[in-house]
């Protein structure tokens, strides 16, 4: 190990691990790719119909299978993304026909839930709606140019006027458009909206991140002003993140809303009164991951998309026995394999990425230990003479911008913590012990920055005609003879102490560099990078940093690879 690493072999080491990870994430979103139930809407004729995949089941009010439409004769493959649909007043389906991949840059935006900046018309019509023909499967662009929609959207159908309502989730906007496809209206004020349903000259709207079920009057041919506002955000729940409205149910007496956690899953069932006097909150198994909910005859349906169950409740919110699936049962158990498989898959990569790391250090620090060196151990002491007085010492000034650069990071960095403060507890809603509560681990890591980055300001380097000496922000001051100094091109070892060199002009003038510490460390003795390293690999101190290190990635990349399989 005492020679500089090969490129080829580096090359391979990258690509090795870099396969692992890209196999990770490849499996992860071919696991999310795998849907199973998530829309519901209701048909003119008055059945229903569940989306499956790229399929739709149709059931009357008894329960009973009326029939199916399958979207592949649409051109919607399974797999694609899931996409809301609705009917017109004469059984034509409006629905999105085709999903792209995203690019990077959006990608980025989605995660951080970012509004959309991609432009909101396309000149390319598969990035819009289709209104298609079930009896003839033929479909139009439902309108030109066309919405660019490859991305969360709702709709909502008027049976009486075949007026059409989007709800563009992404861009935080209502679109109002003719059953024909041409725009009469828009309207903006709300952050991030999801579902949207017509009703007695209304419509209402799921507004997400203001934790409330919104109602729009329609006033002809515009959007109206809101009329009405639901606070969904229910206080005894809070705690739990329970907090963002995503789908809703409107019953005759009674608002039913699925309110999400923080990371848009997961969450319950929450009914109000029409005066949004709070009621109940359904009683789901424990990992529900719900998506829509819809009432078929005297029950309400909610489904489950991630464990691919349909529960039903009655109208007052006593459950009852699931909705069967029987129809749903072969294509449900193909998509559940499926599912399962990626996931496995995702986790093998995972604990492999993990466990190579491991062993690839391991073998490092065991090439580098004293048994497999071929050169002699260098003696690294520590001489602390009785009396400097007697001695000359310059002390080093740290530079006046590095100490900004400190005051600067540790401000950014308390700004950010306030800033989660603030949109946590007082956007949205959560009290501040919950918040430290759900967010002890970044609150820690808080903690430690500030500590490292004052730390930085206790350090002290002197120098002598003899010794170099290094008091640290910790334990005893070190003072170590010029001539036992161990250097390489990259960093320095002092009586035990290691100090990086590329990190030193950031920190001392240029001439306290050019004039003390180069000085200084030229009368010591040079070693090739390699041999340096191996030295510093032998301190007990250094093992014991790279040992909690390896640890620590290796449960990260472990949790982050269990957190995902939620089946098994």
């Amino acid at each position: 190990m005492n020679q500089n690493i090969k490129p080829l072999t580096a090359f391979i080491v990258l690509l090795f691990f870099g396969g692992l990870l890209w196999g990770k994430f490849w499996a992860n979103g071919v696991a999310l790719s795998v849907f199973t139930f998530s829309h519901m809407h209701k048909h003119p004729d008055g059945s229903a119909y569940i989306m499956l995949d790229n399929q739709l089941y149709g059931f009357n009010e008894q329960a009973q299978p009326t029939g199916k439409i399958d979207l592949s004769r649409l051109g919607i493959e399974s797999g694609s993304a899931i996409t809301d649909f609705a009917f017109f007043a004469n059984g034509d389906l409006l629905i999105h026909r085709s999903f792209k991949l995203f690019e990077f840059v959006h990608s980025l935006q989605r995660y951080f839930r970012f509004e959309n900046q991609q432009n909101t018309l396309s000149p390319d019509a598969t990035d819009g709606l289709h209104r298609c023909n079930l009896a003839t499967y033929q479909c139009q662009a439902f309108s030109q140019p066309a919405i660019n929609l490859n991305d969360t959207f709702t709709l909502a159908i008027d049976w009486q006027t075949d007026h059409v309502f989007i709800a563009d989730t992404s861009r935080s906007v209502l679109y109002f458009y003719t059953g024909s496809g041409q725009k009469l209206d828009s309207k903006d004020g709300f952050y991030f909206p999801n579902q949207i349903q017509f009703q007695d000259n209304q419509l209402y709207v799921a507004d997400t991140n203001h934790h409330s079920l919104v109602t729009v009057g329609i006033d002809g041919n515009r959007f109206g002003q809101i009329q009405n506002s639901l606070d969904t955000d229910v206080h005894p729940y809070r705690k739990e993140g329970d907090v963002w409205p995503s789908a809703f149910l409107l019953t005759e007496n009674q608002r039913w809303v699925r309110n999400a956690d923080n990371n848009m899953e997961y969450g319950g069932v929450y009914i109000f009164k029409t005066n949004g006097e709070f009621v109940k909150r359904l009683n789901l198994p424990k990992g529900a991951d719900l998506f829509s909910l819809l009432q078929l005859g005297n029950a309400v349906l909610v489904n489950d998309f991630d464990l691919g169950k349909i529960y039903q409740f009655s109208l007052d919110g006593e459950a009852l026995p699931d909705f069967p699936t029987a129809v749903f049962q072969p294509l449900l158990d193909e998509l559940q394999v499926k599912k399962q498989r990626y996931r496995k898959l995702d986790l093998g990569f995972t604990v492999a990425f993990a466990l190579s790391f491991l062993v690839g250090v391991g073998l490092a620090l065991f090439q580098q230990s004293p048994s497999n060196q071929q050169m002699p151990e260098p003696d690294i002491i520590s001489v602390v003479p009785d009396n400097l007085a007697g001695q000359q010492i310059h002390w080093l000034k740290l530079r006046f911008m590095f100490k900004i650069s400190l005051v600067i990071m540790v401000l950014w960095v308390t700004f950010a913590w306030g800033l989660m403060m603030y949109v946590n507890c007082y956007l949205g809603k959560q009290s501040l012990m919950d918040f430290f509560i759900q967010n002890v681990s970044i609150f820690f890591v808080f903690i430690f920055f500030i500590f490292f980055m004052f730390l930085q300001l206790r350090r002290k380097i002197g120098i002598s005609e003899k010794y170099f000496i290094i008091v640290p922000a910790f334990g005893k001051a070190v003072v170590c003879p010029k001539e036992q100094i161990l250097y390489s091109n990259l960093a320095a070892v002092v009586g035990g102490l290691a100090l990086n060199l590329a990190q030193l002009p950031k920190m001392f003038t240029k001439t306290d560099i050019a004039d003390w510490i180069y000085p200084a460390i030229k009368q010591g003795r040079y070693l090739d990078n390699t041999e340096l390293q191996s030295i510093l690999l032998k301190k007990k101190s250094t093992q014991a940093i790279v040992i909690v290190a390896v640890i620590m990635l290796m449960a990260m990349f472990l949790y982050l690879g269990i957190k995902t399989e939620k089946i098994l």
